[in-house]
């Protein structure tokens, strides 16, 4: 898993996927929280954006209202631990399935 932060373009496509959720008139100032989500979403790697921007099981299908950039950025810290412990699991077992093998 590529553990560095995404790019740009990769964090922009996920804050307009995530704000692309939402009704436009629930925004009072739609340019400033793009700015907000793409700087937080920047921070992290691509896999932990595009989950989180996921409209099946991300932060649109969580929300029933636009989430504060505060709610999306502890989001984003709670799916990179998740992913984190995920990997740190697969990694111990997979020495103890090819000693069975």
């Amino acid at each position: 898993m590529d553990c560095g932060r995404a790019d740009p373009i990769a964090a922009k496509e996920a804050a307009k996927a995530i704000v692309g959720s939402y009704r436009a008139r629930d925004f009072v100032d739609p340019d400033t929280y793009l700015i907000g989500l793409i700087a937080n979403l920047a921070q992290f790697p691509v896999v932990v954006i595009k989950l989180a921007a996921d409209p099946v099981h991300g932060i649109p299908r969580k929300y029933k209202f636009v989430p504060s950039v505060a709610e999306v950025a502890d989001e984003l810290a709670a799916l990179s631990a998740r992913i984190r412990l995920a990997a740190t699991g697969a990694r111990r077992a997979i020495p103890a399935q090819s000693k069975n093998h």
